[in-house]
C-alpha cells in the first residue's frame, strides 16, 4: 500500500553544498536496501522501469552552504508492500544508525517515521482499496507541484504539465503497482484548467546535468462524468505518493492536492 517514509535527520558537517545534493540519497537508498536483500535492489535497480517508490529533495538545505548541526529531512514514499517490509528490515537491523556521508558532507539519521503524522503534510498512507474506492466526484482539483515536473519526449524534455502527459504517466504509474488496472488509453479530453501559476527551473541530476522543470500551482477543472471524476481525483492521491513524470527517484515531481471543490 502506498505509504510515506520521513528520515529525520542533522549535518554532522558544514561545507559547500554539492550542486546535486537533492538527488544523492537516491544512491544510499539501494545502498541500504541492497543490505537486506540484494536480489530485490538489483532487480528493481536494472529493470529500466518506474520505480516502485519516490523520494524528495533534501529539505532544509538553503543556499549554498551546508551547515554544521543543521536539522533536516528527506520523504521516501513507498509504493509496494514489499519494499515497506525491506525498509522496515533495515530500520530493525540498525542500518541507519551511523553517520553516511553524501560526497563531502556527513550526515546523522535520527529518526524515520513510517506513516501519516499530523505535523507534516507530506506523509500519509493509504491501502489501494481505499484509493481504489474513493467516493469524490469534485469539479475542481487545485494542486502543488512542490519541486521541478518535466516528462520525456523523444529525446527532450518537457517541462510543462499537459493534461494529457500527466494523466498518462500517474495512470502508467498506477497500473504498475496497484492491483486494480486501469484503462491507459483515455483521451483526457474533459479536463482543463481554470488556474496555473507555475515557473520553470533547473534540477541538478546526480550523474551530471539538469532537467529544467515547473513547480507551482494549478487548478483542474472537471467538466467529466461522476466515474471520470472520481477516476481524476484517485489518480492525483495515487500521485502523491508516485511522483508525476521523470526522475521521481531522485526527488523531481512531488504533488500533492491542496483543495478540491
Amino acid at each position: 500500500m502506498p505509504v510515506t517514509a520521513i528520515i529525520y535527520m542533522r549535518s554532522l558537517t558544514s561545507g559547500k553544498t554539492p550542486r546535486s545534493i537533492h538527488a544523492l540519497m537516491h544512491s544510499f537508498l539501494f545502498h541500504q536496501i541492497a543490505k537486506v536483500s540484494p536480489e530485490w535492489s538489483a532487480k528493481i535497480h536494472d529493470t529500466g522501469e518506474m520505480l516502485p517508490f519516490s523520494i524528495s529533495p533534501i529539505m532544509g538545505i538553503q543556499g549554498s552552504e551546508i551547515i554544521e548541526n543543521q536539522s533536516l529531512s528527506l520523504r521516501i514514499a513507498i509504493l509496494h508492500d514489499l519494499f515497506e517490509n525491506i525498509l522496515i528490515e533495515t530500520m530493525e537491523k540498525g542500518l541507519w544508525k551511523e553517520p553516511f556521508r553524501l560526497e563531502k558532507n556527513l550526515f546523522q539519521v535520527e529518526e524515520i517515521v513510517v506513516g501519516k503524522q499530523n505535523n507534516n503534510l507530506w506523509s500519509g498512507r493509504e491501502s489501494y482499496e481505499e484509493l481504489n474506492e474513493i467516493s469524490s466526484v469534485k469539479k475542481s482539483i487545485t494542486i502543488e507541484i512542490a519541486t521541478p515536473l518535466a516528462f520525456k519526449r523523444s529525446d527532450l524534455h518537457y517541462p510543462l504539465p499537459e493534461v494529457s502527459l500527466f494523466f498518462k504517466n500517474i495512470l502508467h504509474r498506477w497500473n504498475l503497482c496497484c492491483p486494480y488496472i486501469l484503462p491507459e488509453e483515455t483521451e483526457h479530453i474533459h479536463i482543463g484548467y481554470s488556474y496555473i501559476n507555475i515557473q520553470t527551473i533547473p534540477y541538478s541530476l546526480r550523474k551530471g546535468g539538469s532537467i529544467v522543470g515547473c513547480i507551482g500551482r494549478l487548478t483542474f477543472i472537471l467538466k467529466a462524468s461522476e466515474a471520470e471524476r472520481k477516476l481524476y481525483h484517485k489518480l492525483l492521491r495515487f500521485a502523491f505518493y508516485s511522483g508525476v513524470g521523470v526522475k521521481t527517484a531522485q526527488g523531481m515531481g512531488m504533488i500533492r492536492i491542496t483543495k478540491a471543490e
